[in-house]
């Protein structure tokens, strides 16, 4: 079994969101991709 601490989860989770290192997307584009990568339905594709 892995084991890791709660902040090496934590970042995991923010960082599959695209919310950790918060430089990762940015502007309508960055939303876009955030979209794309989290399987969410954007609107107009």
């Amino acid at each position: 079994m892995l084991t890791i601490d709660i902040t090496t989860a934590r970042r995991f989770i923010l960082g599959k969101q695209g919310l950790w290192p918060g430089r990762r997307w940015r502007g309508a584009e960055g939303a876009t991709q955030v979209m794309r990568a989290e399987e969410i339905p954007c609107p107009g594709t």
